[in-house]
């Protein structure tokens, strides 16, 4: 990778700004898959387009350069960073092929163009060099913006998220062992378990205002509930296992259940509410009964309307990282919800945050309690 310079210190990128009119930084972490995933593609565009004290390309690990990141807020893997006569012009997230060729492509071809009065130089990079083809060309001209799209966007194979990363934490959901998940007092009409962990964006608008089910009955009805709705009260109880040792820094819980401010909250049983009280518990052997669910929790967590995020319907939970540091397992209990009227939870998508360890063994998990609890 001549082509492309590497960043070690603060001062070495301050000299990389200086001495280029263009400077393109990929924001990357070695445990990043998506970043992984597009690394050739930038790879390629810098042999294609690096141009020696002009256009520039480099890249930062965000784990080596912790005090860069930090200075420059970079909190979504992978990010690209833009820096036009040392200014800060564009942010790019995520590992989109299509989106980050034509965003760069177009800021490479300002530069040229001022430089010898033409832009075609920046052409003659083919659809099939950056993966998908040309018909998504159409979403690269709002995505590749200053704007982070983290948390309304589904970027790939890096899959969607209601709420930003914590830096410089990365998405492990994808390390829970879905075929070993249990549920307890799930309502059997809406989604299993695995939906928590749905890497799409979860369906809002085929669900009424209310968060209850439009044209109920109907097969299109049925397919369409991608989300969990507790059954005979509005207890949950979640046992989750995970395929290695992962660092657990934040949960992010998504509930799309209408919250209390909106013009549709109801407040009788039908209506699901969005969860209040949640209490976690690490490395239990098996899936927690409810009766169990009285006792202390590794953690208890109250929840605030205003915690909620109003566009996306997730809250992040904070988790105490000493406590959650080497965990195989965890049993999420859904206590009780917003609206005291209510006998329903709603959960949309689970999402797990901290950092992946070692690939483990699972043996056979052992369920105990029934949908009461006994």
């Amino acid at each position: 990778m001549e082509s492309i310079s590497i960043i070690t210190s603060p001062e070495q990128l301050a000299e990389l700004k200086k001495t280029s009119i263009l400077l393109i930084i990929d924001f990357h972490a070695t445990w990043c898959a998506p970043c992984k995933l597009v690394n050739p593609i930038f790879v390629k565009l810098a042999e294609k387009l690096a141009s020696p004290g002009k256009i520039a390309f480099a890249k930062c690990d965000v784990d080596d350069n912790q005090q860069i990141s930090k200075d420059l807020d970079v909190t979504v893997m992978p990010s690209f960073l833009v820096f036009k006569n040392e200014v800060l012009v564009e942010r790019i997230h995520g590992a989109n092929p299509t989106i980050l060729r034509t965003a760069l492509t177009k800021l490479v071809a300002e530069v040229q163009a001022v430089d010898s009065g033409s832009s075609s130089a920046a052409g003659g990079f083919t659809a099939s060099e950056t993966g998908p083809t040309a018909a998504t060309s159409a979403t690269a001209a709002t995505a590749s913006t200053s704007t982070p799209v983290t948390a309304t966007s589904s970027d790939g194979d890096a899959g969607w998220l209601g709420a930003e990363l914590p830096k410089p934490y990365s998405d492990v959901t994808d390390q829970v062992d879905l075929k070993q998940l249990d549920l307890l007092n799930a309502n059997s009409e809406f989604g299993a378990a695995k939906i928590f962990f749905d890497t799409r964006a979860p369906s809002k608008s085929t669900a009424s205002s209310k968060g209850k089910e439009k044209d109920s009955g109907t097969e299109a009805a049925a397919a369409s509930r991608d989300w969990v709705e507790s059954d005979t009260d509005e207890q949950l109880m979640l046992f989750i296992p995970f395929q290695s040792t992962v660092k657990i820094h934040t949960l992010q819980v998504t509930s799309l259940a209408p919250a209390p401010e909106s013009p549709d909250y109801d407040k009788d049983d039908d209506t699901p509410s969005r969860p209040k009280t949640v209490k976690i518990w690490v490395n239990p052997p098996h899936t927690l009964s409810f009766e169990d669910g009285e006792g202390p929790a590794t953690q208890e967590i109250t929840l605030d309307p205003s915690d909620w995020d109003p566009k996306t319907g997730t809250v992040s939970i904070p988790l105490k990282y000493v406590k959650f540091q080497s965990v195989s397992t965890l049993n999420i209990f859904f206590v009780d919800v917003e609206n005291e009227e209510a006998e329903k939870v709603r959960i949309d998508r689970l999402r797990v945050i901290g950092e992946k360890g070692e690939k483990k063994e699972m043996g056979k998990l052992e369920k105990i309690g029934d949908l009461s609890g006994e």
